[in-house]
């Protein structure tokens, strides 16, 4: 048996089902013995022997809870500093914010037994932060930074800078865009073509009547000898017993050869 926990867990419930036939604590202590190999343990368990076993009366002098705990202390907490001290080896910021990457970072520099201002922690900040943040603060300082609040200070205020500015480079292109994402732009369209001639129709006779801005047709209304006001052939506007539509100064400014 190994001293991780994966390990150790599998041999405790082996040793915890009553089919297995194991009943007495100086059973379960014999075989959980018998099964621990790895680098240190065997030392530790010649030393234990050593001091808890009654070769006369051939028996152990402790409980299984007792050898239990004797063997967490021993094993789990050094485990999981060994672990924390791989992970820290290991650890990159990546994608992460600078923000998050200290809080994972520094959870492992407790469990690993580290000081936060030991050269060693520096050299690790520099292995796992994103190059850019650390070519940027080299390039920009005569003496290197050797306080661990202050490092991280820095960091992360570049970081914080960079994603800004990558933010802004995402942004539409144009007009004063990313400054001014939220004001209203002017209105530079036209009106279409359509708008200007709205307003045209046509009477029962077939003559057209502008709309808005649009005169009536004069020139063909001459031709065929119709009223400039109603349209109807056989009189002209002056004689035209239709309500007026147009005055007959209006009239003649828009073809002094109107039929006034």
């Amino acid at each position: 048996m190994g001293t991780n926990d994966s390990s150790r867990s599998q041999l405790f419930a082996y040793l915890r089902d009553p089919r297995n036939g194991i009943r007495t604590d100086g059973e379960k202590i014999d075989i959980a013995l018998s099964y621990m190999r790895g680098m240190n343990v065997q030392d530790w368990v010649q030393n234990y022997y050593d001091n808890h076993f009654d070769e006369l009366l051939e028996e152990w002098n402790v409980t299984w809870a007792l050898f239990k705990q004797a063997l967490n202390d021993a094993f789990l907490d050094r485990g999981r500093v060994l672990m924390a001290q791989e992970k820290l080896e290991a650890i990159q910021q990546g994608s992460d914010t600078a923000d998050n990457f200290f809080k994972k970072f520094e959870s492992l520099i407790t469990e690993a037994g580290y000081q936060k201002d030991s050269p060693f922690i520096i050299r690790m900040i520099e292995k796992a932060v994103n190059p850019r943040t650390i070519d940027q603060i080299y390039g920009s300082r005569k003496d290197r930074i050797e306080n661990y609040a202050e490092y991280k200070e820095t960091i992360i205020s570049i970081d914080e800078m960079w994603r800004r500015r990558q933010e802004q480079k995402r942004a539409p292109r144009g007009w004063n865009s990313w400054a001014n994402r939220d004001t209203p732009r002017p209105n530079s369209s036209k009106p279409s073509p359509s708008t200007a001639t709205q307003g045209d129709h046509k009477d029962g006779t077939g003559m057209t009547f502008g709309g808005a801005g649009r005169p009536m047709d004069l020139s063909k209304a001459k031709a065929e000898r119709r009223c400039f006001n109603c349209g109807q052939q056989g009189h002209m506007i002056r004689d035209c017993p239709q309500p007026k539509k147009f005055t007959v100064r209006q009239t003649v400014m828009a073809d002094p050869e109107s039929n006034d």
